[in-house]
């Protein structure tokens, strides 16, 4: 018996999510901002909620939850690359900003394995060749993918 039965990938498009489905994106959100950065403030929701809504010219972005037979989230991992339109794309146009949360009673099994294989598929089908991971539990740093 596969121990990832019961979970699901989806694709994340904040756009056309239900209302339902946008309340656990942000209960997941604020949960990991709880634990990564306890004296700070949660960021607005309605904020976050705009920006999540918002089309950026420069920036193409991808997201995908992971979760259980009930749709709780216990994973998500986000991609972002620089357009062609972005200021910076020909110094940027190989390097892939991704983001990896996993909920903290599901870390060491295997959940962000499943992700991170996710957004390496993902950057090496938009033909980029740097992750500069960002975010949770660690100093920003970039690794090179090896094809």
């Amino acid at each position: 018996m596969n121990k990832f039965q019961n979970y699901q990938v989806h694709d994340f498009d904040p756009k056309t999510a239900s209302n339902e489905l946008l309340e656990k994106y942000f209960v997941f959100i604020e949960d990991a901002h709880r634990e990564e950065f306890p004296s700070y403030p949660i960021p607005n929701r309605e904020l976050q909620k705009k920006e999540l809504m918002t089309i950026n010219p420069y920036r193409l972005r991808k997201r995908w939850v992971l979760g259980d037979e009930r749709d709780d989230f216990i994973g998500y991992a986000f991609v972002s690359y620089y357009s062609e339109k972005a200021p910076e794309y020909e110094t940027n146009k190989h390097v892939a900003m991704v983001n990896i949360i996993v909920k903290k009673e599901y870390r060491q099994q295997g959940i962000g394995t499943i992700l991170f294989k996710l957004l390496i598929q993902d950057t090496k089908k938009m033909k980029r060749t740097a992750l500069d991971f960002w975010g949770s539990r660690s100093e920003e740093h970039t690794s090179e993918l090896q094809s």
